[in-house]
Order: structure tokens, then sequence, then C-alpha cells
């Protein structure tokens, strides 16, 4: 029983880390970027969706590996623990993954030093 607990929590918390911050590049980030490309509000040299792709690559890597080995080490009710932690944040990290206060604010933050626009103006745009 104990074991199945602390799996669920380590299933919990390589979801939420892992494929929610994925499901949000892809649903979010680069949709967002290229909206803002469309509309000629980022340097023509940005990076960002290269590192979104890469980000996407590494945090995929790293669920599969991390479910492989409790896949392949652990018991069965480590991995029943695992796979309920894992339906639980898919299930509570739905809602966080399209556009939403969090995921714009946050791109701002990171984004913004590709701006060639006023970062007041690229919000706008963003909340239509």
């Amino acid at each position: 029983m104990i074991i199945s607990i602390v799996f669920w929590m380590i299933g919990l918390i390589i979801t939420s880390f892992t494929v929610i911050s994925a499901l949000i590049c892809l649903a979010f980030g680069i949709p967002t970027t290229k909206k803002l490309e469309h509309a000629n509000m980022l340097t023509n040299d940005h990076p960002i969706i290269k590192r979104y792709w890469v980000s996407v690559g590494f945090l995929i890597t790293v669920f599969v590996l991390v479910s492989g080995s409790v896949y392949i080490f652990g018991s069965v009710h480590a991995l029943r623990g695992y796979v309920g932690g894992i339906l639980f944040a898919v299930i509570l990290g739905i809602w966080k993954i399209g556009k939403n206060k969090n995921n714009i604010v946050d791109y701002i933050n990171t984004q913004s030093r590709y701006f060639n626009q006023p970062v007041e103006d690229v919000i706008n745009f963003l909340n239509k």
C-alpha cells in the first residue's frame, strides 16, 4: 500500500513537470509564437520555436525514461500507483494547457527579449 502511494506521487510529479509542460509548449507556446510571427511582432532571427521543440523532446525523454524504469524495475503495486498518478496529473493539468493568464504571463516573461513591439502591444494582441 505504501509503495503504491509513493509511486502515485512520483507519477503525479513526473507527469506534471514533463507531460503537462510539453503539452503547454505544443498547445500554447508554439501556436502563440506563430501567431506573433504572422503579426510581425517578433524579431526575424528568434529561436523560440526551436527551443520549444528541444524542450518538448527533453521532457518526453525524461518521462519515457522514468516510466520505463518504473515498468521494468517496479512491482505491480508501484506500477499501479504510478499510472494512477499519471492519470490524476493529466486530469488536473488538462485545464492548464491552453491560452490562459498564467501561460500568457509566462510567455511574456520568457520571450519578451524577442519582441520587436512594446510589451503592452503584444499583451493586448494576445488578449484579443
